[in-house]
């Protein structure tokens, strides 16, 4: 399958969730799987709904792969699920998450759409995400990846992870009133319980996608 172009669907906003393993300040680098990327993991509770993601994801790869994919077991996509790291890390219990990167610093905002320090964003800290949808072919294999150009930081929670943009249009976080969490969501063990710039940079789609899911391989910080 040969891919027409590469597409990108922009403007894309997350639902809100829980960031750990941060590299918002500065890029992944310096270790064993590093790869020099800003990126995050977001976990987004299951009971949250990813249709949107999913339809912006089968969008971007329809226009590059044409009209012949129809749903995400056609690509490779980026949606993981929680369950599956959760022996490790309790942390990903009853989540989705997803590892959204790029090779420019995000742009940060805290509730009011005004801009945050970076150093602001860390591991289990609450957030929603713009993000690009990006086509790509590895090894003849058609895939979406997702791009991270801004983070709205919406409420601060427990540390529980670790870590270290160009122009971005932020009236489109401006969509009402942003879900605030009970008393108990800062609670690590309560959480059980949604224009971007064009990404044209041949450098941000994460190689294809590497099949990174965002564990940072440190069990220690989850101790």
């Amino acid at each position: 399958m040969a891919d027409k172009k590469r597409a990108f669907v922009n403007n894309i906003l997350t639902p809100i969730g829980r960031l750990i393993f941060t590299h918002v300040s500065k890029p992944d680098s310096g270790r064993e799987f590093s790869d020099d990327k800003y990126k995050v993991t977001l976990l987004i509770p299951k009971e949250k709904s990813l249709a949107k993601l999913k339809d912006a994801v089968l969008a971007c790869a329809k226009e590059a792969f044409g009209s012949k994919i129809t749903k995400l077991s056609q690509i490779q996509h980026p949606f993981r699920n929680g369950e599956d790291k959760a022996d490790k890390y309790p942390v990903y219990a009853d989540t989705n998450f997803i590892v959204p990167k790029s090779t420019r610093r995000p742009k940060v905002l805290d509730r009011n759409r005004q801009e945050l320090d970076a150093d602001e964003i860390y591991g289990g800290c609450f957030a929603r995400l713009g993000i690009s949808a990006c086509s790509y072919m590895q090894a003849g294999k058609p895939g979406v990846t997702f791009l991270l150009d801004a983070i709205q930081k919406t409420g601060d929670g427990d540390a529980i992870g670790g870590g270290g943009g160009g122009g971005v249009n932020v009236s489109m976080f401006d969509d009402g009133e942003i879900e605030r969490y009970d008393e108990g969501a800062d609670d690590p063990n309560n959480y059980k319980n949604d224009d971007i710039a064009a990404a044209d940079d041949d450098d941000d789609i994460a190689a294809a996608d590497d099949g990174d899911d965002g564990d940072d391989d440190d069990d220690a910080m989850f101790s």
